[in-house]
């Protein structure tokens, strides 16, 4: 029989401090009762087995749910470092995706794997509900709003029109010679290539894949209706599924022009990712498939300087800028008279 601390020969359930009963916690070397372990292990159990959803589903798993205190333990902490460390150095290009952190933690000591992935989706998840980062700073796929356009009180709606004062551009197409479409074949990336693309004046899609039939008739319609060529620049993974994406939209999308009445309208080029940068960057590949290389694997700086390097073969550089000049001082006339509107108002 092992002489436990204080002399206690037995829990306090009765079981016995023996070599094959008692166990000594790592963090402060206090003992404690293998048996009892196992009952309240098995309690949890029995009362998350005991969880039943709305929809009546049963679930077995403890869920965190709502804005949750979260204190990361053991390898979890030091993975949460190198994240904060990526998601802040890349905050301009927030937000970024999941994949985009898996690759870019790959070359920090975290190899990436299937295994990998989850642990990374799962440490997002609670450090965003703990506040440990900023919710701005991930993107999620699939999310879609579509909420009722209304206003509290007439004060809210004069608040929203200074705000689209403030925001007014110039429409950066005028003047150029082709319209330009950065075309995504991941959602989650539509966000940060906004950012890139807008102050260009180009437009950014997703398509959603290989079957979004509705969206290449709409842009073929969109197309036709212009005076200028339209070029499409399209950026997706390195594997079969993005290169099927890419071939189909380019026999899909002038094929609906040309019926329109329309031909040699619209044309569709590659950008990303290309055999070409997977040399130049020495891009990782996916953890299910060696020949797959994903966007992902392009760190958002590198993407941006491919969509830039892009956009800017297509547009007329000198025009664009004349426009955003002069959309500044359209802004600054705006903005004045909506507060001599407000004043007069007052």
């Amino acid at each position: 029989m092992i002489a436990p601390q204080g002399g206690k020969t037995h829990c306090a359930r009765g079981h016995p401090y023996d070599e094959a009963n008692t166990g000594y916690r790592s963090a402060d070397g206090r003992k404690f009762c293998r048996a009892c372990q196992r009952e309240n292990n098995r309690v949890q159990y029995t009362k998350r087995e005991a969880r039943v959803g709305l929809s009546g589903q049963e679930y077995t798993n403890n869920v965190v749910r709502g804005l949750a205190p979260w204190k990361p333990q053991g390898r979890t902490r030091p993975l949460l470092g190198v994240v904060q460390q990526v998601a802040e150095e890349r905050r301009g290009y927030w937000p970024l995706t999941v994949r985009q952190i898996l690759y870019a933690i790959d070359s920090m000591g975290y190899p990436k794997s299937k295994n990998q992935y989850v642990n990374l989706v799962y440490l997002l998840n609670r450090s965003r509900r703990s506040g440990t980062i900023p919710w701005g700073g991930i993107r999620d796929d699939g999310a879609v709003e579509a909420a009722q356009d209304g206003y509290a009180t007439v004060e809210a709606f004069w608040g929203d029109v200074e705000n689209w004062a403030e925001q007014y551009e110039a429409d950066l197409t005028e003047g150029q010679e082709r319209h330009v479409i950065v075309w995504s074949e991941h959602e989650g990336l539509v966000p940060q290539l906004k950012r890139i693309a807008h102050p260009y004046g180009a437009t950014v899609v997703s398509g959603g894949g290989v079957d979004s039939l509705t969206i290449r008739y709409q842009q073929a319609r969109n197309a036709v209706t212009r005076d200028v060529p339209t070029v499409v620049l399209h950026v997706g993974d390195h594997d079969f599924h993005g290169r099927a994406i890419v071939d189909v939209l380019a026999d899909d999308l002038p094929a609906f022009c040309a019926d329109m009445g329309e031909p040699d309208t619209i044309e569709v080029r590659r950008i990303a990712v290309t055999p070409e940068q997977i040399e130049r960057y020495e891009l990782a590949a996916s953890v299910d498939d060696d020949t797959r290389i994903q966007v992902g694997a392009l760190p958002p700086e590198q993407l941006a300087d491919e969509v830039c390097g892009a956009i800017e073969e297509l547009v007329d550089l000198d025009a664009l800028e004349e426009i955003r000049e002069r959309g500044e001082d359209e802004r600054r006339e705006l903005v004045a008279f909506i507060e001599r509107i407000r004043e007069a108002k007052e």
